[in-house]
């Protein structure tokens, strides 16, 4: 099962990538029927599609073996209703995979300002802190497995992210070629900097909960 935000490349993705037969579900008509015109372009028939609610999901408990929940928990003023459907239909030792933003990041920091400046076109989004998603371990009777985090900076080019692209846009221009061992040395003072703490730049984090009875 996928649920919510970009259903039409990540059901897609999930059902090549591990050729399994995945439902996708999304609230919004316009992207399923994205989603459909994709898999009759790319051909992908292990995929069925159904418009539904995350917070009233037609399915009978412990009917999938993962659910994973991507870019829509943060749209509600409470996320735990849905995910506690979403754990519902989960089966005996399945997995849940939620995909929030994470709060404390350059990105969320950002979009804050631009919702004040009433010019952030997306809508409202919760942040979520990763002490979130160990409270939520408790209130959804789940074992939380890990945390991970992806993504950096905001506007999806800034901190680490321009650094990386200015090194390799130097390295491989051909009109200088004077400037390129500058993108070699960009490539060495940025690389330890952002793996030392690059971790705090995530722009999200996802949980990974397994249902354990």
């Amino acid at each position: 099962m996928e649920i919510g935000c970009g259903t039409g490349v990540t059901s897609m993705t999930l059902a090549m990538k591990t050729d399994a037969i995945v439902t996708a579900c999304d609230l919004s008509g316009e992207s399923l029927k994205v989603a459909r015109y994709i898999q009759e372009t790319i051909k992908c028939p292990q995929i069925s599609f159904l418009q539904a609610d995350t917070m009233a999901l037609p399915f009978d408990d412990r009917s999938f073996d993962i659910v994973f929940s991507q870019g829509v928990m943060e749209h509600f003023p409470s996320p735990l209703p849905g995910l506690r459907e979403q754990a519902r239909i989960l089966a005996p030792s399945g997995i849940l995979v939620v995909d929030v933003p994470q709060k404390i990041n350059p990105y969320a920091l950002y979009k804050r300002v631009q919702i004040k400046k009433q010019i952030w076109p997306y809508g409202w989004e919760t942040d979520f802190t990763k002490f979130d998603l160990r409270k939520w371990e408790q209130h959804l009777g789940l074992d939380l497995q890990q945390i991970k985090g992806y993504g950096y900076g905001f506007k999806e080019d800034y901190g680490f992210s321009a650094l990386r692209f200015l090194g390799y846009r130097l390295k491989s221009q051909k009109k200088w070629p004077i400037l390129q061992p500058i993108g070699d040395l960009i490539d060495i003072v940025h690389l330890p900097i952002e793996k030392r703490w690059g971790h705090l730049f995530m722009q999200n984090i996802v949980g990974v909960f397994q249902k354990l009875k």
